[in-house]
């Protein structure tokens, strides 16, 4: 949209021309979406004060629907399509291209990061920041990731802590797991209630539930195993599947 204005003008009338120019600017979504005024020109005519200041009312209308989407709805939207298809979701924060970008009525997420939270739909209490963090989120609530890829691939999960590159990167509907350390639960997909701390504790983890590992590839071998703690560097490094084993030391 291009807004041509020639001849002599007041000063205000200048002066809002070049705030609502601003104003557009400004807007996180101006690029993605087209703004509509009531009047047009050509080079050479003259714009009367009540068309510009009409199409000033147009531009000024245009941006507060694409920036605020809802004054009552008190979302924050910063990046190209950041928070692009919300409807009646409220209390969101999106900063970076295209994060929150499905939400429709989910609230209170907040979101920092390349398309992180992209998917998410309905999903509320939720915290991104990174790349593609919780990217595929769509009704998982309550998370909160940071680091390249966290929690990724979540779509149902709730209540999950991943913080780390890659930190439960694979989990589907896997809740209320704390993944703390590089490819920490990497490939955790239903498994619930673990903890894990330390580079690659629990790694291979896919259904194993209420598991507690603390130190670098800590149980990083169990698939399916319940209810380990192992503590130290490598401890329980072998185990793959049993049960209520307790372990501490270097690969104890």
């Amino acid at each position: 949209m291009q807004l041509i204005i020639v001849n002599a003008l007041s000063e205000s009338l200048m002066t809002k021309t070049l705030i609502s120019t601003l104003l557009l600017v400004l807007s996180s979504h101006a690029m993605s979406q087209a703004l509509s005024v009531t009047n047009t020109f050509v080079d050479g005519q003259t714009a009367s004060a009540d068309e510009v200041n009409q199409n000033f009312s147009d531009v000024v209308t245009g941006v507060n629907a694409i920036v605020r989407k809802d004054d009552t709805l008190f979302n924050t939207a910063s990046g190209y399509q950041a928070l692009f298809q919300n409807t009646t979701g409220g209390s969101n924060t999106a900063s970076g291209f295209r994060a929150l970008y499905k939400n429709t009525t989910g609230s209170f997420n907040t979101a920092s990061g390349y398309v992180a939270l992209f998917s998410n739909t309905s999903g509320s209490g939720n915290t991104a920041s990174g790349y593609q963090v919780l990217g595929n989120n769509i009704t998982g609530q309550l998370n909160t990731a940071s680091g390249y890829l966290a929690l990724f691939n979540n779509t149902e999960g709730q209540a999950n802590t991943a913080s780390g590159a890659e930190a439960l990167l694979s989990n589907t509907t896997g809740s209320f797991n704390t993944a703390s350390g590089y490819q920490v639960l990497q490939k955790n997909i239903t498994g619930q209630l673990n903890t894990a701390i330390g580079q690659g504790a629990l790694f291979e983890n896919t259904e194993g539930s209420s598991n507690s590992a603390i130190g670098v590839q800590a149980l990083n071998r169990s698939t399916t195993g319940h209810y380990n703690p192992p503590s130290g560097t490598g401890a329980l490094n072998k185990h793959t599947s049993g049960e209520s084993n307790t372990a501490s030391g270097v690969e104890a």
